[in-house]
């Protein structure tokens, strides 16, 4: 006599060297054997009533799971073409972003917001290159707490034409104590490009990539 049908065994893991079974498989697969246990059930030992309405619910089941499994799958794909659909349609957008790099190109470099969490007394632009060496050092003066802006005139300390590239900017803010101010640092640029790696959206503002949870505010076309 065949065993029971035991479903455990349509769940197994392709992985681990048993032959999984999916989909309309997985159906045709379980009907097969329940055909085979009923064929060659013992006459004087038949299949009980009982066990036969558990293996049917257990088939209902599995069948369940796998429809819905599949439905949870095309929501997915459907979300996520909804998002990159939305990503794209920020191509040639002006957005303001979190973030300390300066794109300098043809001798004018991208303008700097900052946002200062208090009064300063006094407040200090330093910016580096690539390499992380300082190329500038220039002094504000006093700000109040709020947001400012400032553009750099992309001169070295020695009032020479820094090369075109990618630069970070600091802020040193100091209160009429002399404390350190907290700062947070924002840029505004156009999205050149979106890339999609591992699943996962990023934008390319003036020649630096950003992540979207750092995007502040995307202005109108």
């Amino acid at each position: 006599m065949i065993p029971a049908v035991d479903s455990s065994s349509l769940w197994a893991d392709p992985s681990s060297g048993a032959e999984g079974v999916e989909g309309g498989g997985m159906k045709e697969e379980f009907l097969r054997l329940l055909l085979a246990q009923l064929q060659n059930q013992d006459p004087l030992n038949p299949l009980d009533a009982k066990d036969f309405t558990a293996q049917l619910a257990t088939f209902s089941l599995v069948e369940q799971a796998l429809k819905t499994n599949q439905v949870l799958e095309s929501l997915a794909l459907y979300q996520a073409s909804s998002h990159n659909a939305q990503v794209l349609s920020l191509l040639g957008r002006e957005v303001t972003i979190r973030g300390d790099g300066i794109r300098v190109e043809e001798g004018r470099a991208t303008p700097v917001r900052f946002r200062l969490m208090g009064d300063a007394q006094q407040v200090r632009m330093i910016l580096r290159n690539s390499t992380g060496d300082v190329v500038r050092r220039v002094d504000l003066g006093p700000r109040p707490q709020g947001e400012h802006g400032w553009t750099w005139d992309a001169l070295d300390q020695e009032g020479l034409l820094v090369p075109d590239g990618l630069y970070t900017v600091e802020v040193a803010a100091k209160d009429i104590t002399g404390a350190p101010v907290e700062c947070e640092l924002q840029r505004e640029g156009r999205v050149e490009a979106v890339l999609f790696r591992e699943g996962t959206a990023h934008l390319v503002v003036e020649g630096m990539e950003v992540e979207l949870g750092d995007i502040l505010e995307v202005k109108g076309p």
